[in-house]
């Protein structure tokens, strides 16, 4: 039974150099989706594995953000891409850059059994409490989608009961059979994904539920496992999750066939296993780029954009001075300004965030200690919510909704009226902030 693999890439030409090769057999079919800011060496390197092999098929770019509904809609996308494809492939393995196979390539389609999928997705409603309100916070809200950055709330929205009753949670990296995703692909614009697209983390959620409720009900056949080991800190024994040569050699002996995430340089013995297990030579692959190159530009650079603010706050006689992040911050978006109000170190601070220059998000954040509850707080007049967007600074933070600004803080950068409303804005946040710094004091 031959397999097609959806490979999620957003950073490494080399990763995905090793995967393909790795997993290649004539019969495999490769899908590859590079995050359209991803440098441009990594969309170039996956072109032209396309260009050498006609069993690889590149999808246009979406702009994803950690934990929105855009990795979603590429999986959706890498499933109907895989569905025009008439060869009798039989599965759909969905993988990132970080993966690697723990078994040889040839032996993943005869471990899948014929019709079924695999994937872990656990009734919501059966987690124990601080799980199942993790989940349910993530439906709590509106929440809409920063290209490139990520999700934030909007305005607050009961939890539907239906569909608190059917949520399931697990695992991104599924396993799916043919029929499967042809029954995913027809319900393509069932109301069934309304929820999701407003809702964050619904990788974990969206096609869980589809599974567990729509495609259990029609019948059709589902292991409630895991194929990919995920190193988790207790696993691999780091919280950045990287896997170590004892769970690479252990996890094919638990039945696993893939593992996440790899470390950055592989050691000899790993490196072997995978050469052994191997079909393609790595003489047959394109080359790789000499330099990883450079992601798209914003299209205003963030020193054009903190000059133009600065000199609008100043004609408008504002305390606040726009500045930019350290360019070392981990996670950081392409544009990532603070803005410095007359007092330094608030625990209320304001944010500009953007990946390409054109929408923006100001986001007010209370450096609140996180406890573990999800339950939305209040500072002063306002209420906040835990954030969500893997950003350094403002992770598990919460965000103050400042209900005065109608846009929930997102605001475009593309004209010179969008700046001059955007400094408005900015002006506003920071007088807000400094009042509310007193309270959360």
């Amino acid at each position: 039974m031959a397999v097609t693999y959806l490979i999620l890439c957003h950073q490494s030409a080399e990763n995905l150099a090793v995967l393909v090769r790795s997993l290649y057999t004539p019969e495999t079919r490769f899908i590859i989706h590079v995050d359209r800011k991803a440098a441009n060496g990594l969309h170039e390197y996956a072109a032209s594995l396309a260009s050498r092999f006609n069993t690889v098929t590149v999808l246009d770019s979406v702009l994803c953000s950690w934990g929105g509904f855009s990795l979603v809609e590429a999986t959706l996308n890498g499933i109907a891409k895989a569905l025009e494809d008439p060869s009798p492939w039989q599965h759909f393995v969905l993988l990132s850059e970080q993966h690697l196979p723990l078994v040889p390539a040839g032996e993943v389609a005869a471990r899948l059994r014929a019709g079924t999928s695999y994937l872990v997705a656990n009734r919501v409603a059966n987690l124990p409490p601080g799980g199942r309100q993790d989940v349910h916070h993530r439906f709590a809200s509106i929440y809409r989608e920063l290209p490139g950055v990520g999700s934030f709330a909007t305005v607050p929205r009961p939890l539907d009961p239906a569909l608190a009753a059917e949520l399931h949670h697990g695992s991104q990296w599924v396993v799916l059979s043919r029929a499967a995703c042809v029954l995913i692909h027809a319900s393509r614009d069932d109301p069934f994904w309304v929820p999701f697209r407003a809702a964050i983390l619904t990788d974990e959620t969206a096609l869980q539920t589809f599974m567990a409720t729509r495609a259990a009900a029609a019948g059709l056949p589902i292991v409630y496992r895991n194929l990919t080991l995920v190193a988790h800190p207790p696993v691999s024994g780091n919280k950045d999750l990287i896997f170590s040569d004892e769970n690479f050699f252990a996890g094919a002996g638990q039945g696993q066939l893939f593992i996440r995430k790899r470390p950055a340089t592989l050691s000899g013995t790993v490196t072997a296993q995978l050469d052994a297990g191997a079909r393609l030579s790595p003489h047959r692959l394109p080359p790789l780029p000499a330099t990883p190159g450079r992601p798209p530009a914003p299209r205003i650079a963030t020193a054009e954009l903190v000059r133009a603010l600065n000199d609008r706050l100043r004609i408008a006689r504002s305390s606040a001075v726009v500045e930019a992040m350290p360019e070392n911050l981990a996670y950081r978006p392409f544009l990532f300004l603070r803005v410095r109000g007359p007092r330094a170190h608030q625990p209320v601070s304001v944010f500009l965030l953007s990946s390409d220059g054109i929408a923006g998000k100001l986001a007010m954040i209370w450096h609140r200690p996180f406890t573990g509850d999800f339950t939305p707080a209040t500072l002063g007049p306002y209420t906040t919510e835990v954030v969500k967007a893997r950003i350094h600074s403002i992770f598990y933070h919460h965000e103050v909704h400042v209900a005065d600004d109608e846009a929930h803080g997102f605001h475009p950068l593309a004209t010179p009226e969008d700046l001059d409303r955007l400094a408005h804005w900015t002006n506003f946040y920071d007088q807000r902030a400094a009042a509310l710094a007193l309270v959360a004091s």
